[in-house]
């Protein structure tokens, strides 16, 4: 296989090649210089090789070429251009396995042994000497990696491979890579850099990257925490810096945090460092520019959706000569590849600016002959190879489709050609020069046919010399100027008119000048706004550069509020730019600033305030970046680039109806027109672009666009038509799908209340299955008031085949890998949740009477970063509730997935110090926890009474804490007479940390807490940076009514957003822009290595035991040590790491399906439902066990991995039978499954999650047969699989005979593996 290394000279391009054109010019140039010049012929020398090279390289500025044989495993040299060969001294025939030359030194070069042995040479190969390293060379990517400056500062890429034992199909290595480095080039045994890395490299790879420091080198790297050798993902790869040689190591996060991860290429390019990434959607190209305070570690875009192969090299390449000039290639249809797997479209693009702005390549007026363009291939000659020589005076060119016996050479430019006879037919494969093409010789490599193959091989290096054509060398005459243009009528590049001397095409003479580059010319231009860039902390937003937050101000200044000092103006040069400023004030000059907009001294908050004269209606963040958009109530939309410093209105022309955000693809989102116009961004808001919706918008109150959890292109849009009148009597929704992010729509059904994909994040069912909420009556008007029952639809295959599954449903929601399916139990609003497992087969009564508004919203909610702890209000009086309708509400808290209910405990004080009214006598049995009447626990306010349904009580970032607005008593009081409570251990135990209701928002991982009061209007807010030990007053000046406070969604953020409104104006926002970012700049230290010496403590969440369990478990946590005095930055990623199982206790344990526990906390059957079957054998008897138990009224929570101990969830126990076969259950089990209908919970996410049946475990007839009757998803598996599976248990060797036929009848991974076996994930 030919390397691309040496392949990337040979450029192809089609030729046209006219011979009568040709003829007539050189009888005229004979005529006219015969009696001045004589010029001879080219000479041609053949030299016949065994095999093709994969490594060929001159010296540069040299006429040494080396040849590497990758069969025999040789290297060949040649001392003149490639006109004569011999063989080096050093690695004997079948010891050199690459040939490496070092790029910055024109005598050294390497060849890589087999072993640990390998040579290097520091006269152009003349000799060779050999050296050792503690391990062989990896032979992925690049083995050497140099330093432009000092050339003996070599780093290595090792393979290092250790035994893993043998085992019954043999033995086993398991290896990973080491990169080692010398200071001088091998002559000393070399060092250990670091270990577990894919490539490292010096940030000065590159002659022009001289601005960064000496010793830095970049790594690509994975976690150190992995074992070695236990294999890698590229999701785990990242890209780290040292100046020390990695005894100290910093993460580079590329200007986006922690999303930078799977780094899959790294090069040094100009004045940049590219890091290629690969993402799920694609490729990316990140550049680092060379003049940054930070010196190469600074990041930002340059191109997206970069064309890259399978060994990650991206169709880049600098145009040699020309700053800032280069061309890549671009997947102009990454959506269809990545979401379709369609061939790749490649579209060329070149920049001016080294990579700021990017540009389709302009093809030629007209084709050489002078015809227009066209896809008529006929009208094509043919691609050729090319190459140039004597400083482009000499073109030279092969067929590159066919054999062939000549080339051809033009000394015009290809105006017209001569033919040079090779003497053989070849194949073409390589053309070549000496790397600066100053050279007139030539090198053409290929392959004869079979035919002429004989002694001395079938390939072929042919030697082309044409400097006998030209007599006479140019001179000053025959030399004209030529401008490097970037655009028409326009020569300035980079700030400056470069220009060259070049030959003129008529001029017969050669240039001469071997190996001596040509020399370019430079005259600087007025600067234009092509010229900048966006300076350090600020972003471009529509095409002007904004500042990310307050910046610093000079030492001295800002001395009083109404001060100015002399900032940014958001601007600055592109690095390399010349470009002189003729016209008044340059775009780059620092601009005077008041100092009430600036960063505030350490220590202090800041504030900037925004006025909208319109009510704000909706705010949406793109998770993981820090833009934002705004939807107000007059239909405009605001965006912002910087956590809401500042803000730009999105097309002033159009009326918005919504601001939707891709629930599973973060960087998308979509702004919703009164037309079928939809703009939509997959950038994060960087650019928007505009889709056509089959229909209007719906105005029914139904989600417009629903969206596919791992395909982002595949879109549900619900639009409405015959209801522009509201009149109308056939007004209805219509929902139609896309898999082509909607540049074709097909329909899905009419007169629907909801259509979604079925499958979930978790709920990993066929992917083009689609649920419906249908109307069963298709006619009249969905805005009558007639009764038409909605019966709940699964469709198979994109909705083809259809399938009922419910009658007269309130509604379904998806919810971890759960569906969810309800409908309501009477007029009064309250509701039983009961839950299925992921199939949809078993529904089971979790908690009874939980509290409803009248929207279908219940008081429930999971607290986010620990597993199975959720909180509910329940109604506590039902019965008097259903005449009174007043409700009594009491908190219950679960910390076992919904296994029981208890009261929450309240704090022994409140704030102030004082004991509470009423003592808490709560006390538990058989996992019941019950109040006697004078007992009192704390209560506090749910979903259902949220202004703002983002604002939950626990932070997916913040492990363990919650925060809460309630009181302590037997039933919660009024919002106005409850105060703020915490936990710091997941809702076991509660203290108060301020009097009266306030809302309340998470900041840098829980290590900001801020409060505002929403009872009456305020013009200040209350933080802590102790989790509420103590608290600090900020005032940001103006008395408001604050509706919400916000900051980013997974709370790592120090800025924050307090929207309200002046009071008595309720028809305009104001929007206060808080900044927590001087508070401190002391980062926390994490140390996985000495925990008992940074700023983080590992905790276990309690279940009220002596001994700190959660399911089963002791998991260790990592958090903040309360009082320190740091910020946390990026979020902490947890290990969970599991200390130990624990003993198991009634906890770990609840209702089998179709029972319930009642008022005494025993589980009882359900009216009206018959048990499931006692008979667990096929459950349990997996060969390995020796006994089986009975079905009993309790089941172990499949999450919990508890052993021993109590085991109510075991009857009588069996002997295993064995071998012993047995039929499948009969009719009396089917009929035992209760399938019980449940209320609305209103939200997905707002329902609680009980465990699988164990039965899907089970290789038993039923358990196929399970999956056909469940709900959810009925037709996933075909009967007559699961006959054949029924085959393979009574003749087990035909199961591994057909394995590849069955691919169901795996070995489950978990409960419901064995069902849905086609469709996991990756």
């Amino acid at each position: 296989m030919i390397s691309q290394l040496w392949l990337s000279r040979s450029r192809h391009r089609p030729a046209r090649i006219s011979y009568r054109l040709a003829l007539i010019a050189s009888l005229a140039l004979c005529l006219l210089f015969s009696p001045i010049v004589t010029a001879g012929d080219p000479e041609v020398t053949v030299t016949r090789v065994e095999n093709l090279p994969n490594r060929l390289f001159y010296f540069d500025d040299t006429p040494v070429v080396l040849f590497h044989d990758p069969v025999r495993l040789t290297v060949m040299r040649s001392p003149d251009e490639g006109k004569t060969w011999s063989p080096i001294s050093g690695p004997q025939d079948g010891e050199a396995v690459r040939l490496i030359d070092h790029p910055h030194n024109n005598k050294m070069a390497f060849i890589i042994g087999r072993d640990t042995t390998h040579w290097v040479t520091y006269n152009q190969g003349d000799s060779w000497q050999s050296f050792e390293t503690p391990h062989e060379a990896s032979l992925g990517g690049s083995m050497l990696s140099f330093h432009a400056e000092n050339d003996g500062w070599i780093l290595f890429q090792s393979r290092v491979c250790e035994d893993t034992g043998s085992g019954k199909w043999g033995g086993g290595r398991s290896c990973w890579d080491e990169t080692y480095y010398t200071k001088d080039a091998f002559r000393t045994e070399p060092q250990l850099l670091l270990a577990q890395t894919s490539q490292c490299l010096f940030a000065r790879s590159s002659d022009a990257f001289v601005g960064a420091l000496e010793t830095l080198i970049f790594c690509v790297a994975f976690d150190q925490s992995n074992k070695p050798g236990g294999g890698h993902s590229f999701k785990e790869s990242r890209l780290y810096s040292s100046e020390d040689w990695y005894q100290t190591k910093n993460f580079v996060d590329l200007g986006i945090g922690k999303r930078a991860r799977g780094v899959v290429g790294l090069g040094v390019v100009s004045k940049f460092m590219v890091a290629a990434l690969k993402v799920s959607d694609g490729e990316g190209a990140r550049r680092a520019g060379d003049g940054d305070p930070i010196e190469g570690t600074y990041f930002v875009e340059a191109l997206a959706d970069t064309n890259r192969n399978d060994y990650g090299i991206v169709d880049f390449e600098q145009l040699v000569g020309l700053e800032g000039v280069g061309i890549a290639n671009v997947v102009a249809n990454r959506e269809e590849v990545v979401g379709w797997g369609e061939e790749k479209r490649i579209k060329s693009k070149i920049t001016y600016d080294d990579g700021s702005s990017w540009r389709f390549l302009k093809a030629p007026v007209t084709a050489m002959n002078g015809d227009d363009w066209g896809c008529d291939r006929n009208d094509i000659d043919g691609a050729h190879k090319y190459e140039f020589g004597d400083q482009g005076s000499i073109l030279v060119i092969v067929n590159d489709e066919e054999a062939t016996d000549h080339v051809k050479y033009s000394y015009d430019g290809g105006g017209t050609w001569t033919q040079l006879d090779l003497g053989v037919s070849i194949r073409g494969l390589v053309l070549t020069t000496i790397p600066d093409s100053t050279s007139q010789k030539f090198l053409l490599i290929g392959t004869l046919p079979r035919r002429d193959s004989g002694k001395g091989g079938r390939h072929a290096l042919i030697f082309l010399d044409f400097a006998p054509v030209q007599n006479r060398q140019c001179t000053s005459s025959d030399l004209e100027r030529w401008y490097a243009r970037s655009a028409e009528g326009k020569e300035c590049l980079m700030g400056h008119k470069q220009w060259y001397q070049r030959r003129k095409l008529d001029a017969q003479c050669y240039v001469g000048n071997k190996f001596e580059d040509p020399v370019g010319h430079e005259e600087n231009c007025a600067c234009t706004d092509e010229d900048y860039e966006c300076d350090f902390n600020y972003v471009r937003q529509d095409g002007e550069c904004v500042p990310v937050g307050p910046e610093p101000v000079p030492a001295g200044t800002c001395n009083k509020q109404d001060d100015e000092y002399l900032g940014s103006s958001g601007y600055r040069k592109i690095p390399g730019n010349t470009c002189e400023n003729r016209s008044g004030k340059a775009k780059d000059s620092p601009i005077m600033k008041s100092c009430s907009s600036a960063r505030p001294e350490n220590g202090k908050v800041s504030h900037v305030t925004h006025e909208f004269n319109s009510a704000i209606t909706q705010h949406q963040y793109f998770p993981g970046s820090q833009s934002i958009l705004l939807q107000l109530s007059d239909g405009t939309v605001w965006q912002s680039s910087n956590e809401g410093f500042s803000w730009k209105q999105l097309y002033e022309q159009e009326t918005f109806l919504g601001v939707t955000m891709h629930t599973f693809a973060s960087e998308r989102g979509y702004l919703l027109t009164d037309s079928k116009r939809i703009y939509h961004t997959t950038d994060y808001g960087r650019s928007w672009n505009v889709i056509t919706a089959p229909e209007v918008p719906n105005n029914l109150g139904i989600p417009i666009l629903d969206f596919h959890p791992t395909k982002s292109d595949w879109l549900i849009y619900t639009g409405a038509t015959g209801c522009a009148d509201t009149l109308s009597t056939n007004c209805r929704a219509v929902a139609y799908y896309s898999t082509d992010h909607g540049r074709r729509w097909k329909k899905i059904e009419e007169y629907v209340r909801n259509c979604a994909w079925a499958r979930d994040a978790r709920l990993k069912i066929d992917e083009r299955e689609i649920i419906c909420e249908s109307y069963k009556n298709k006619k009249g008007s969905q805005n009558g008031g007639d009764y038409n029952p909605l019966e709940l639809i699964a469709g198979a295959n994109y909705y083809s085949k259809k399938i009922k599954l419910f009658d007269a449903v309130v509604g379904f929601a998806s919810f971890s890998e759960y569906l969810l399916v309800a409908k309501v139990c009477g007029g009064l609003t309250i509701s039983d949740a009961d839950v299925s497992n992921s199939n949809g087969t078993y529904y089971n009564l979790a908690v009874e009477y939980v509290n409803r508004n009248t929207a279908g919203y219940v008081d429930f909610e999971k607290m986010l970063g620990l597993d199975g702890i959720a909180v509910i209000n329940v109604v506590a009086n039902p019965n008097e509730a259903d005449i009174s309708g007043k409700k009594k509400l009491q908190t219950r808290i679960t910390h076992n997935d919904g296994g029981t209910w208890k009261p929450m405990n309240p704090p022994p004080k409140d704030s102030l110090g004082q004991e509470y009214d009423c003592r808490s006598t709560v006390s538990h049995c058989h996992g019941v926890y019950k109040l006697t009447r004078q007992s009192c626990s704390l209560q506090i306010h749910g979903y259902t009474e949220r202004r703002d349904p983002k604002a939950t009580y626990s932070s997916p970032s913040a492990v363990g804490l919650m925060l809460a607005v309630g009181n302590v008593g037997e039933e919660l009081a009024a919002y106005t007479d409850s105060d703020v409570f915490l936990t710091r251990d997941g809702g076991f135990t509660w203290e108060e940390v301020h009097k009266d209701a306030h809302i309340w928002e998470f900041g840098d991982s829980g290590s900001i807490l801020v409060l505002v009061n929403d009872e009456e209007a305020t013009d200040h807010i209350l933080f802590t940076t102790d989790e509420g030990l103590t608290w600090n007053d900020y005032t940001f000046g103006q008395t408001l009514r604050i509706r919400t406070i916000q900051t980013v969604p997974d709370d790592t953020s120090r800025r924050f957003l307090l929207i309200g409104n002046v009071p008595g104006q309720s028809d305009k926002s104001v929007l206060v822009h808080l900044d927590f970012s001087a508070i401190t700049n002391i980062k926390c230290q994490l140390s996985i290595e000495d925990p008992n010496h940074d700023d983080f403590q590992l905790w276990s969440p309690s279940e009220g035991r002596e001994e700190n369990c959660l399911f089963g478990r002791q998991t260790l946590y990592h958090r903040r040590i309360r009082d320190r005095n740091c910020y946390v930055g990026e979020r902490v990623n947890q290990p969970k790491t599991i200390v130990r199982n624990c003993t198991c206790t009634p906890a770990d344990f609840e209702c089998e399906f179709n029972y319930r526990r009642d008022a005494s906390g025993n589980c009882v059957l359900v009216d009206g439902a018959l048990p499931l079957s006692l008979d667990t054998e096929y459950e349990q008897c997996d060969g390995s066990t020796d006994y089986w138990y009975e079905r009993t009224e309790y089941r172990k929570i499949p999450y919990s991995s508890c052993e021993g101990g109590e085991r109510p969830d075991r009857g009588k126990r069996h002997d295993c039978p064995g071998l012993i076969l047995r039929g499948g259950l009969g009719g009396l089990f089917w009929g035992s499954v209760a399938i019980i209908p449940f209320a609305f919970a209103g939200l997905a996410g707002c329902s609680i999650r009980l465990g699988d049946h164990r039965a899907f475990g089970d290789d038993s007839p039923a358990a196929g047969v399970l999956s056909v009757v469940a709900s959810v998803p009925v037709f996933l598996i075909a009967i007559t699989q699961e006959g054949w599976a029924w085959v393979t248990r009574k003749v087990p060797f035909l199961d591994d005979l057909f394995a590849r036929r069955t691919p169901y009848r795996s070995v489950p991974i978990d409960d419901d593996a064995e069902v849905l076996g086609n469709y996991e994930d990756e």
